[in-house]
């Protein structure tokens, strides 16, 4: 079929109405999202994108300008910064001056584009297990308060990621090693599925995928390229050399020190320390390698199921993937959930993640609420999920008893675990007990499932 007949098909005009639908339904809510508020993420990335865009607009100005304010330690990959500097951009019709940008200005713009990118994800869903799971996924609460409210990038890198999966599926390999190299630039947590793309080869009976296994090394030295590409400003600074890390800003630095700085905010970014796997090392004395807990516990957890379903497909793989390293994180936060609940919905045929997906979403409108209620818009405001407050106190009584923890929330006060955190970082714990939960129930599905062929 040529390109003529396919932009005429019935299927095509469908593909693009459906598309569009999605596009209105996803971005109505994210910016509708922006008017309960914004957090300190939000202006982060804004002042983030300031730095970026005086940076290279000195560098192409004045080269020996000594530019140091090029990249900020975080869990962030290299072309969130980018990402990040053209938003500001448009915000400031495409003026690199020091015009001000306010902070809602850069939110809903940002709530934008991320709606089209839940967009895109949303029609992965649709050519893949129909229309209904694109749709509910563009309405889920979860997924438009972390995009509109939050704006968070997350759901970026697993976009890249999902479609590096499918390209990978359909032996497009070249594509497929440059969109997980754009992904793991986007979110560097996606270093730790890389091993999977060298196993996945052993398993499958797709000839084209097992002779280029070898090829997805190059994975990790691109998104190192593309980092390279973005810290120009300094490597041809007079700041070459330099790695000030006092106030939180990172120079060029030597090869070295960047490949140091990729894996320590990889394996030991420290954002909240709290989950399931840290209660049970609390439980267990065990004082480290929270980070090696999880990876070991995921890939574990996947051999089980390759032992129980060897014919498993790869994007099934990615979303419990991502299921699984929300699941055995030693460290949660708000954003957290955009890798459940994504991984949930690459698990649709699976039913039973469903459950998860949907307490995630009573959860973060529980959580948002404080910030709506705080922003002061009453119209807008989430303050009728307040009064869940209770219930989940109520049901984090069962893991802080199961534990022996201390939760002041939850009135115990042996063993000091729980103490003193915001209640929505103690009911990701709930989320996270309900997933694993989960599994175990695919589990037995999947078992199930074998013996009766």
């Amino acid at each position: 079929m040529n390109l003529t007949n396919i932009f005429s098909s019935t299927k095509f005009r469908f593909d693009i109405i459906l598309f569009l639908f999605l596009a209105f339904i996803a971005i109505s809510l994210r910016y509708y999202a922006t008017f309960l508020g914004y957090t300190s993420d939000t202006e982060t990335f804004l002042a983030r994108s300031m730095d970026s865009i005086h940076c290279w607009s000195n560098f192409l100005m004045c080269p020996d300008a000594k530019t140091v304010r090029v990249y900020v330690p975080s869990a962030y990959g290299i072309f969130s910064y980018y990402e990040n500097g053209l938003i500001y951009l448009i915000a400031n019709n495409f003026s690199t001056g020091l015009e001000e940008v306010s902070v809602k200005e850069f939110q809903r713009i940002y709530a934008i584009y991320l709606s089209l990118v839940d967009t895109v994800i949303a029609f992965i869903l649709y050519k893949n297990f129909g229309k209904l799971p694109a749709f509910l996924y563009v309405i889920t609460p979860a997924s438009f308060l972390i995009s509109g409210l939050h704006t968070q990038l997350d759901n970026v890198a697993l976009m890249y990621a999902s479609l590096a999966c499918i390209m990978y599926m359909k032996s497009y390999i070249k594509t497929s090693i440059f969109l997980f190299s754009v992904s793991l630039s986007f979110k560097l947590n996606i270093l730790v599925f890389l091993p999977i793309l060298f196993l996945y080869p052993l398993i499958t009976s797709n000839i084209v995928i097992s002779k280029h296994r070898i090829s997805y090394t190059l994975v990790p030295i691109i998104a190192f390229v593309l980092y390279l590409s973005y810290i120009l400003p300094t490597l041809f600074s007079a700041t070459l050399l330099n790695l000030d890390t006092t106030e939180g800003i990172v120079g060029a630095g030597s090869a070295l020190s960047i490949a140091s700085l990729i894996i320590e905010q990889t394996f030991h970014y420290s954002s909240f320390n709290h989950s399931v796997t840290l209660l049970l090392m609390q439980t267990f004395d065990i004082d480290n390698f929270h980070i090696f807990f999880m990876i070991f516990f995921t890939y574990i957890f996947l051999l089980i199921i390759y032992v129980y379903k060897p014919d498993i497909d790869l994007v099934t793989i990615f979303g419990l993937y991502l299921i699984l390293i929300y699941s055995f994180s030693p460290r949660l936060h708000e954003q957290y959930v955009t890798w459940l609940i994504i991984g949930c919905f690459l698990l649709w045929k699976y039913k039973i993640f469903l459950i998860p997906n949907i307490l995630a979403s009573i959860v973060m409108l529980n959580t948002y609420s404080n910030i709506s209620i705080n922003q002061g818009n009453e119209i807008f405001n989430l303050v009728n999920f307040r009064p869940m407050h209770d219930f989940f106190v109520a049901i984090l009584k069962i893991p802080a008893l199961l534990f022996n923890t201390r939760c002041t929330n939850c009135g115990l006060e042996e063993h000091v675990v729980l103490q003193q955190l915001p209640l929505e970082i103690n009911s990701m714990v709930l989320i996270q007990m309900t997933t694993i939960i989960s599994l175990i129930v695919f589990l037995i599905q999947i078992k199930m499932s074998r013996v009766t062929k």
